[in-house]
C-alpha cells in the first residue's frame, strides 16, 4: 500500500495524509477472569487528508470544534467505542498492517491518550492567570515518574512488536539508578518471589535529594530543578506505588498551597518536562525539499507525531483547551483566550448543568 508521510508547507499551514482503517472490537478475559478488550485493525484503501493552520483538522472540515487534538482527548480513557469511532474518522495513530488485521490493547492505547491529556493540561495550566498548582503537580508527577506509555502489535504470541513508546524521563532513570525507585522490596525477597517489573515503590518516604549532597551536586541544573520539585512534593505526600497501567499512586491526595518560591519550583520543573515530551515526539519530523512541487515539506511518520506537532504550535496566549465542566462528560474543547468563561463543550452539556443547578436550588 502507498504511504503518504509528509506534512507539506503551504500558505494555509500544513497538510497531512493518513491511511483509512477498518477496526473491530474484541471483548475477552485474562487468566484471572478480568475483562480485557483489544481491537483488530487493518489499513484499507484510501486516505484521510488533514490540514494544519491554527489547529489540525480534516481537509474537508473547517469547524474549529473538530480539532483533531481535542477529539482525541475527548475519547477519554475508558470508552472503547469512542476510540474505535476516532480511528474510523481519522485513521490510526501509528502505521499498521495493510495485509492482515493487527491486534492492539485498548488499555495501552488509553495510556497514550492519558499521557497526551496530562501534557496538554500541564501546558494550559501554566498559562492560566491563576494556575491550579494541585493540577500542575499531579500531572507533572505522573509524566515524570510513570512507566512510559507503550503500544504493541499483539498479533504474534511470544513475539510482541513494539509500535510506540513515550519517553522515559531522565529523572525517572536517575531515581532507579540510585535505588530510590525500586522493583525489589525486601518483603518480596524474603518470600522468594521475583520482583514484578510492572510495579515499583519508593524506597524511603523521608528521602531528600537536596540533602544527598554528593548526588545532588553531580547532576545538572535542569535535573536539580526536577529533584527540588520532588523534595517539595514529598513534604506533602509520598509514593505508594508506580504501576505500568495505573501510573503513580500517592499515599494521600496532593493538596498544596505553595508559597511563591514553591510555585516557581513547580513551574520550572513543569517547563522542563513539557520540553522533553515535545522534543521527543517531534524529533522524527525532518524538513526536506520536494523537487516536484518545488516546496518545502516535513516528513512525518504517523498521526501521533502530527498531533504532537500541533501541540508544539499551541499558543495558550491566544487559544485555550479546556475540559468540559460537566462531570459526566469527557469532552475537551478549544476557545479563544478572550473567551475563558466558556465552561461547556456543547449546548447540551450547558443545558444539563443548568437543569441540575435548578433542581439543586429548588430542592433546598
Amino acid at each position: 500500500m502507498e504511504y503518504r508521510s509528509a506534512l507539506i508547507t503551504t500558505r494555509e499551514g500544513f497538510t497531512f495524509s493518513n491511511s483509512k482503517v477498518d477496526v473491530k472490537l474484541n471483548r475477552g478475559y485474562d487468566e484471572l477472569g478480568n475483562p480485557y478488550n483489544t481491537i483488530r485493525l487493518k489499513e484499507v484503501d484510501g486516505f484521510i487528508n488533514f490540514h494544519y493552520k491554527d489547529r489540525l483538522l480534516r481537509s474537508d472540515d473547517s469547524l474549529s470544534e473538530n480539532d483533531i487534538l481535542t477529539k482525541l482527548l475527548s475519547t477519554g480513557t475508558k470508552d472503547e467505542q469512542a476510540l474505535i469511532n476516532f480511528f474510523h474518522e481519522y485513521g490510526f495513530l501509528f502505521k499498521s498492517n495493510s495485509d492482515k488485521y493487527a491486534l492492539y490493547s485498548c488499555d495501552e492505547l488509553f495510556g497514550v491518550i492519558r499521557r497526551i491529556t496530562q501534557l496538554v493540561e500541564l501546558i494550559m495550566e501554566i498559562h492560566n492567570d491563576e494556575p491550579s498548582f494541585k493540577s500542575l503537580a499531579n500531572n507533572l508527577i505522573q509524566l515524570m515518574l510513570s512507566y512510559p506509555a507503550s503500544v504493541h502489535d499483539l498479533s504474534s504470541e511470544g513475539n510482541l512488536k513494539l509500535v510506540y513508546q513515550s519517553p522515559e524521563h531522565q529523572i525517572r532513570k536517575n531515581l532507579i539508578s540510585i535505588g530510590a525507585l525500586s522493583t525489589s522490596p525486601d518483603f518480596l525477597l524474603e518470600m522468594q518471589e521475583k520482583p514484578d517489573p510492572d510495579y515499583q515503590y519508593f524506597v524511603d518516604e523521608d528521602y531528600s535529594f537536596q540533602g544527598n549532597y554528593q548526588y545532588y551536586d553531580s547532576i545538572d541544573e535542569g535535573m536539580q530543578a526536577q529533584h527540588a520539585f520532588l523534595d517539595y512534593i514529598f513534604t506533602k505526600t509520598s509514593i505508594s506505588s508506580v504501576k505500568a497501567n495505573a501510573g503513580v499512586k500517592l499515599t494521600k491526595p496532593l493538596n498544596i498551597r505553595p508559597n511563591k518560591e514553591d510555585e516557581n519550583v513547580i513551574i520550572n520543573a513543569a517547563k522542563l518536562i513539557i520540553k522533553e515530551e515535545i522534543d521527543y515526539h517531534t524529533k522524527l519530523i525532518s524538513p526536506v525539499y520536494d523537487t516536484t512541487t518545488m516546496l518545502g515539506t516535513w516528513k512525518i511518520p504517523n498521526l501521533i507525531t502530527a498531533i504532537y506537532f500541533s501541540i508544539f504550535f499551541l499558543n495558550p496566549n491566544f487559544e485555550v483547551i479546556k475540559k468540559c465542566a460537566n462531570p459526566t462528560c469527557d469532552g475537551y474543547f478549544d476557545i479563544l483566550n478572550t473567551n475563558k468563561r466558556k465552561k461547556y463543550c456543547s449546548i447540551r452539556c450547558a443545558n444539563i448543568m443548568s437543569q441540575r443547578k435548578y433542581r439543586e436550588t429548588h430542592q433546598k
